[in-house]
């Protein structure tokens, strides 16, 4: 299996520690075609899991195991399908034993959490696995129609009546804003902007930024021995619809500030898109999945940093206690005070 720790490979009976070669050079990009929908298909085996669906590409040496997310057993029963194989790969920097101690901290922070969700934390099972991301290059050209506008400052005498029947004079200014129409063009270029191609769970990617991307290799099967990759289930012309939201408020900046002006509003926009490339790469990741209460409650720890995002089971008699000692407290308070 692949181990982070030596940066290559290592026997799982004896532990023997192995290099193997590495592709050299940068990890190409691909031009988007949109005539085609999923330019450089290739087959790939796939396995499912029957209980939350994820689709799972398997390194050759695994044949059973239990999904990553849900933790459901699954037999290898992989079928045929055709995808886009992966371009480049960040592999694993931090070992299992990590990525236990970065869960551990994270559920040790919370007092609510039933004593069955804590037993677990302290011998956290968690699955080495990557997840697909598309990025994309891109240059835009935005057209646009708006407003600029500017501070026009005026000064006014205001006579006023003082208390002794004295008047007085003073300069008060006002402050107008004057519109100008106003219509250009703006250009940009956009390097590496990240879409995802199927997160694993209902939040949000970013919630495990950042993602160092200078750290992406060429992909070889070496880097998934002994784990799971996810295949991605948005493909990358969702993924480029993906990007050009991801890239929009920098374009409404850009305009803005060829506006110009205190001020500036935009009637219209209308962007184009050229030189659009693509990479399709797998991002590392541990996953564990604990049960509280009948409920599973998943888990993830970036395998670059160890950051960890996830859902914990909360106890209800804690919250209960906690909710009668606050009780009791603003009662005793409001008793002593009305003495």
């Amino acid at each position: 299996m692949y181990d982070p720790g030596s940066a290559g490979l290592a026997c799982t009976s004896c532990e023997a520690k192995v290099a193997f070669t590495r592709t050299p050079g940068e990890v190409s990009r691909v031009a988007f075609d949109p005539a085609a929908a999923d330019p450089g298909r290739t087959e790939i085996a796939v396995a499912e899991c029957a209980s939350c669906g994820a689709a799972m590409q398997l390194s050759s040496n695994v044949v059973a195991g239990r999904c990553p997310y849900c933790k459901t057993p699954f037999v290898d029963e992989r079928r045929s399908t055709q995808a886009i194989p992966p371009h480049g790969i960040v592999p694993l920097q931090i070992t299992a034993e990590q990525a236990g101690s970065s869960f551990r901290d994270w559920a040790g922070h919370s007092w609510f959490a039933p004593k069955d969700f804590r037993k677990q934390a302290a011998n956290p099972d968690l699955v080495s696995n990557f997840f697909p991301v598309w990025t994309f290059d891109l240059v835009t050209s935005t057209a646009y129609r708006g407003e600029r506008g500017e501070d026009v400052t005026t000064w006014q005498t205001v006579t006023s009546t003082n208390a002794d029947g004295s008047s007085s004079t003073s300069q008060v200014a006002t402050t107008t804003i004057v519109w100008h129409k106003t219509d250009g063009q703006v250009n940009n270029r956009f390097a590496d902007v990240v879409a995802s191609g199927g997160w694993p769970l209902e939040t949000n990617m970013e919630s495990l930024s950042p993602w160092k991307l200078d750290q992406v290799v060429s992909y070889q099967d070496e880097y998934l021995l002994g784990s799971v990759a996810r295949t991605y289930t948005v493909d990358v012309a969702g993924g480029l619809g993906e990007a050009k939201t991801a890239v929009a408020p920098a374009i409404e900046r850009a305009v803005k500030d060829d506006i110009g002006g205190n001020h500036q509003r935009i009637d219209n926009l209308e962007s184009s898109y050229s030189g659009v490339t693509f990479r399709h790469l797998l991002l590392p990741l541990w996953a564990g999945a604990y049960q509280s209460g009948g409920k599973v409650f998943p888990v993830l720890v970036n395998g670059q940093s160890g950051k960890v995002v996830g859902q914990r089971p909360y106890s209800a008699i804690k919250v209960a206690l906690t909710v009668a000692l606050a009780v009791l407290i603003v009662i005793a308070l409001i008793l002593l005070l009305s003495r």
